[in-house]
């Protein structure tokens, strides 16, 4: 059995609006900047996949984190994907956006297996947007 990467990512949002994304591992703590404190921090914790972006940028194509968001498909009827982790079956899923709301909070999410040829078209802390259009 092979081991996933365990890494994190914190969104640091300060008072302007800027934001801002730091990596981290298990045993370490995000090196943020004093901007960005006592303000609004997301840790989101790395799938283990990646996309099937093949770009300059992403070679390997971008890594899947919680919170990321992927374009309608033909099974969620036109919704967007979220990326969450289901504390009932311990796995991720890509979850249409009506079940994301209707489950929010209680950790057992329905939704799909998550699909890594797809690709990420946002998150749901940078991008609210993607949400609000599939409302």
């Amino acid at each position: 059995m092979i081991a996933r990467e365990i890494k994190f990512r914190a969104l640091a949002h300060d008072r302007q609006g800027n934001f801002e994304w730091f990596y981290y591992g298990p045993r370490e703590n995000p090196q943020i900047p004093a901007k960005y404190l006592f303000v609004k921090v997301f840790d989101v914790m790395y799938t283990g996949l990646r996309d099937s972006k093949r770009t300059k940028e992403y070679p390997n194509g971008q890594e899947i984190y919680e919170g990321d968001i992927f374009p309608p498909g033909t099974r969620t009827r036109g919704e967007v994907q979220i990326v969450c982790y289901d504390l009932e079956q311990a796995k991720y899923k890509s979850v249409p956006l009506s079940l994301y709301n209707s489950n929010a909070g209680d950790g057992g999410w329905t939704g799909y297996s998550l699909n890594p040829y797809s690709e990420i078209i946002g998150n749901i802390y940078e991008n609210p947007d993607l949400l609000e259009a599939n409302t």
